[in-house]
């Protein structure tokens, strides 16, 4: 079973800040399932369902997030539909992240 990384609850916890209830965050960690992780070749899609929740068609953007290592910079979305919750990660500079992305510790910013 596939879990949050640290770097990645970090994204939901600055996203999420906008908006929603810490409560319904702590119930995103605890009970939300992922089933689903596609690389693109320039970052991520990683989705994950929640059937206690019902969310409006909307994109989670803003603040600006950078995940940086030595090696590359990203950036995040997340989008929100009915149960639905997408973790996008892209590449933000030249070098795009390697597949296994997921195995880095990103800093946040």
């Amino acid at each position: 079973m596939m879990n949050l990384k640290p770097y990645e609850q970090k994204v939901f916890e600055i996203l999420f800040t906008n908006g929603f209830p810490s409560v319904e965050l702590a119930e995103i960690f605890s009970s939300s399932q992922i089933v689903g992780y596609e690389y693109t070749g320039s970052g991520y899609f990683l989705k994950l369902i929640n059937d206690n929740f019902n969310f409006k068609e909307q994109t989670l953007y803003k603040p600006t997030i950078l995940g940086k290592c030595a090696e590359f910079t990203v950036g995040f979305l997340i989008y929100l539909n009915e149960n639905e919750i997408v973790l996008e990660c892209h590449s933000l500079g030249e070098v795009n992240p390697p597949e296994n992305i997921r195995d880095y510790e990103l800093e946040i910013s």
